[in-house]
């Protein structure tokens, strides 16, 4: 277990841990994320994610990344809240233009964006194709409970970036979860 896992048990987000929530068995993330960023964690200054649901994800970040400011983005006003370096908006990742408008930064300033939002497939490419942009030289994109094609996924990924598609089990309960993975390609060491 990585101490990305021990915090998403700590802040009870359903990304990892082998455990489970609400009854429900968590997806097995954060190993994955956790060697991502073991090394560069402290040297993280932007987050990005979609979907803030109880804010779980957002406060694990934040505690994971000690130096970075954590934006999140949902498109429900009711689980909208602001803390320490966390701040959120609404907006809608279905919708390009909503989804610009709910970036506090409107610049290729992000170290890591995580789309953990709406989970169909034609709002989490929208969401990719408007962020990548927004995306510093070396960051790192996710996109996470695929439910599409690896093929599908893969062609929608634009020239310049390679993407990596994983069947990640579930910590606690078995089955599955799909997690799409996209850096620039003079940075993608998968």
């Amino acid at each position: 277990m990585t101490p990305l896992c021990e915090l998403a048990i700590k802040h009870s987000c359903n990304r990892g841990g082998h455990h489970t929530r609400g009854g429900e068995p968590c997806h097995d993330y954060t190993p994955k994320y956790f060697k991502l960023f073991e090394l560069s964690a402290p040297f993280v200054q932007r987050v990005l994610e979609i979907g803030v649901n109880s804010g779980a994800g957002l406060r694990m970040w934040a505690e994971f990344f000690p130096n970075a400011f954590i934006h999140g983005v949902d498109i429900n006003p009711g689980c909208l809240f602001h803390e320490k370096r966390i701040t959120t908006t609404q907006g809608n990742q279905g919708d390009a233009g909503s989804l610009i408008q709910a970036l506090p930064v409107q610049a290729p300033v992000w170290d890591f964006i995580v789309d953990d939002g709406a989970h169909d497939w034609p709002s989490q490419k929208t969401a990719m194709l408007t962020l990548l942009p927004y995306m510093t030289g070396d960051g790192v994109y996710a996109t996470e409970d695929l439910t599409e094609v690896e093929s599908t996924i893969l062609a929608a990924v634009p020239p310049a970036y390679a993407g990596h598609v994983y069947d990640i089990p579930n910590g606690a309960g078995g089955g599955s979860a799909r997690l799409l993975i996209v850096r620039r390609k003079q940075y993608d060491g998968y």
